[in-house]
């Protein structure tokens, strides 16, 4: 019986030298989302106030700041590409405009003094 109570008491003394041997690094690199719960609970209710405390003048001021420069940006943005796009549209109506006149003289065709365009105008040519 002494023998069975001396295993008893090795094998506890063993358990908890081996517990005692894990070191808290150790056991935070295992787990890294264990947190104490003071923390976990500090956390937790910072983020709270933070969602509920209204707006400060100061922060509306850096936001609406921000909010404008990122309008002005993209304002600019905005009329340069489309200043870009006014100056391929002018050039391009100038071209049909070219192409219209083309087609208007194709098109005409004179017949007893009456000349008649595209749009079927009839326009009256004196005759000399």
């Amino acid at each position: 019986m002494d023998g069975n109570r001396s295993l008893g008491k090795l094998m506890k003394r063993r358990c908890r030298s081996k517990s005692t041997r894990v070191s808290k690094g150790a056991r935070r690199d295992r787990e890294p989302s264990r947190l104490p719960w003071k923390k976990i609970l500090n956390l937790f209710n910072k983020n709270k106030a933070i969602k509920s405390v209204p707006h400060s003048s100061a922060l509306k001021n850096i936001l609406s700041f921000d909010y404008q420069q990122k309008r002005k940006a993209y304002l600019k943005e905005y009329m340069a590409t489309r200043g870009r796009n006014n100056e391929f549209r002018i050039s391009k109506t100038e071209l049909c405009k070219e192409r219209n006149q083309k087609i208007l003289k194709k098109q005409e065709n004179i017949k007893g003094g009456h000349l008649i365009d595209a749009k079927n105008q009839i326009l009256i040519i004196s005759e000399n």
